[in-house]
């Protein structure tokens, strides 16, 4: 009798949609710690917003939209609150505009992907996400300059 080699499919992934399928366990017990410890270790919020966006999608598309929501959202709200630091900072208006030091445009892409999400779970009356970060930042922006309006 010959020894058969038994394999496993631990990921499946298409070109159009990336990975459609991953093992509950991998995802579970090593690439969520993994990149939760990362995305909670970076310094860069770029870099935490782009990492929450890739592992929020690679969840949905492996069909866990709950663990992609929260770490989407956990995510979003820590950037939200450390670019409302930069009201009380100053900033050389020569050199500088606000809308560069900010995290805006990750911020917004992180809300229309929990939208989407929200969406696609049927519960559009959720996906108000992207709409919430427009005004956040109008806030913010009024917050900063708000005294040297004429």
């Amino acid at each position: 009798m010959r020894n058969e080699k038994t394999y496993y499919c631990v990921c499946r992934c298409t070109p159009s949609d990336g990975i459609v399928a991953i093992d509950a366990k991998l995802l579970t017990q090593e690439v969520l710690p993994m990149s939760i410890d990362y995305i909670r270790s970076c310094r860069n919020l770029r870099g935490k917003a782009y990492k929450a966006l890739m592992l929020g999608d690679l969840c949905a598309n492996a069909g866990y939209p709950n663990t992609a929501l929260r770490v989407m959202r956990s995510t979003m709200r820590y950037i939200k609150m450390k670019d409302y630091d930069w009201v009380y900072r100053p900033i050389n208006p020569s050199f500088n505009r606000l809308e560069n030091i900010v995290n805006m445009y990750e911020v917004r892409q992180l809300g229309r992907r929990i939208d989407r999400l929200w969406r696609w779970l049927e519960h559009p009356e959720m996906a108000r996400s992207a709409r919430n970060v427009e005004r956040y930042y109008d806030d913010l922006w009024f917050d900063k300059y708000y005294e040297a309006l004429p």
